[in-house]
């Protein structure tokens, strides 16, 4: 099960996206049963559009946590 904290960062990223894509953001579920995501099949190509995307959605995302060392 998700946490709260997780939906609140699944949110942001996907508020963020959304303002960059503007309007011709479409949206789909990957496979029957998925939750919708962004469907970017027009601009999939376009490598500095993506990759601009993908950098603004990372800068909203925490930084990950130290994994615990083994004992």
């Amino acid at each position: 099960m998700r946490s709260f904290k997780f939906k609140s960062i699944e949110k942001l990223t996907a508020i963020t996206g959304r303002k960059f894509i503007g309007d011709d953001l479409l949206e789909a579920p990957a496979y029957e049963g998925a939750k919708s995501s962004f469907l970017i099949e027009e601009k999939i190509e376009n490598r500095k559009w993506l990759s601009e995307l993908v950098r603004i959605s990372e800068k909203k995302l925490p930084m990950p946590k130290p994994k615990k060392k083994k004992q």
